[in-house]
């Protein structure tokens, strides 16, 4: 009797956890990875076709950008009604799926969602395998310095406007970056102290240290080493170590992990001052 009633009780669960399930979608796209659509909350049909034509647009000018994804991309729309901007907030889960939940405010126009960086930056993560806490500088500075990559393929920013927001970004967390202690100690304090601007432009500087470096190589820069990534090695990594491994594969070299092992031995101050004269 017990048992039975264990049984009536987990049957229930289950019936009341698929009904309770969102709706989902899945949409197939030419040259990219197909999107599995999660409607959380209640859109109406036009909201969710101002939502489509925003993400659908910035997810293939990501993988233009970065390569396309070896996996489904799962899209977790909620509402969130009254912000102050079309998407206050949004995050990247990495479990079952590789997924990004969305916090959107859909009475925004279009413009203002494809004008907003925050699409390019979490599609971006999703480029590498989750890092874990002590590299998370690095996986919001590459998901930092990429977004502005991806917005010049929409053709929101220009070459120069890119540059100019590397430069004035860095710059403006410059007193924060100023300092003896290696940059992945620092980066470390400013994320405990919410000192996110400095955390994640700090972490940037990585990656245009790494840019310019491979553009004077000859390279269109580093979109195109992580294209070649994307297409061989993404899905087989699961730490950091995989990451710059294969990167230094690819360039036949030791560049990425050099630069790396700079951020946790040398003073944060000269290793950001080099990424901001190697970039102007």
């Amino acid at each position: 009797m017990h048992l039975k009633f264990i049984t009536s009780l987990f049957l229930i669960a289950l019936s009341v956890s698929s009904f309770c399930k969102e709706p989902t979608e899945r949409q197939m796209i030419e040259n990219s990875a197909d999107v599995v659509w999660h409607w959380v909350d209640e859109f109406s049909d036009l909201e969710k076709g101002k939502l489509k034509a925003w993400l659908i647009p910035t997810l293939e000018a990501t993988q233009k950008t970065l390569g396309t994804s070896p996996f489904d991309v799962h899209l977790h729309m909620h509402r969130k009604e009254k912000a102050k901007e079309p998407v206050p907030w949004a995050n990247t889960w990495r479990y079952p799926h590789q997924s990004i939940h969305f916090h959107v405010d859909p009475s925004y126009k279009l413009e203002a969602f494809l004008n907003d960086w925050t699409a390019p930056h979490e599609m971006s993560h999703l480029a590498l395998p989750y890092l874990g806490e002590d590299h998370a500088w690095f996986a919001e500075g590459f998901a930092s310095f990429m977004q502005a990559q991806v917005m010049r393929t929409m053709g929101i920013y220009t070459d120069e406007d890119v540059k100019n927001k590397y430069v004035s970004k860095v710059t403006k967390a410059m007193p924060l970056l100023d300092s003896p202690s290696p940059p992945a100690e620092l980066f470390r304090e400013l994320r405990k102290q919410h000192e996110y601007p400095a955390f994640y432009w700090g972490g940037a500087t990585y990656f245009m240290r790494l840019h310019e470096m491979l553009k004077e190589k000859g390279s269109s820069g580093l979109p195109e080493l992580v294209q070649r990534y994307m297409e061989c090695c993404r899905k087989g990594s699961r730490r950091l170590s995989d990451v710059l491994a294969s990167w230094d594969r690819l360039l036949d070299s030791t560049a990425c992990q050099s630069i790396f092992n700079e951020y946790s031995e040398q003073p944060c101050r000269n290793v950001v001052s080099k990424a901001l004269a190697d970039t102007y």
